[in-house]
């Protein structure tokens, strides 16, 4: 995915989005993506094919995010043990 960021179809971007936890729900002409748990992390992604490639690179920005604040998490779980 970092390698290209080009050609990609609504339906592999999703099926990457679900992978890392996230929740599609489906509108007319977009897609509204959030994580359950972390609120924060959302975006909208039109359905037409091709997707663009600023929609591609959002979701990289959203998954390095998700990382994140899971390791912020993990972090903090460890400081209170």
């Amino acid at each position: 995915m970092r390698q290209s960021s080009a050609g990609w179809k609504p339906e592999e971007l999703y099926r990457l989005y679900e992978d890392f936890g996230f929740e599609i729900r489906h509108g007319s002409n977009h897609d509204v993506v959030k994580h359950p748990k972390y609120l924060q992390l959302r975006a909208t992604v039109p359905r037409h094919s091709p997707i663009r490639k600023v929609y591609v690179k959002q979701a990289i920005a959203l998954i390095e995010q998700l990382e994140k604040l899971i390791e912020a998490e993990e972090s903090d779980k460890k400081e209170d043990k």
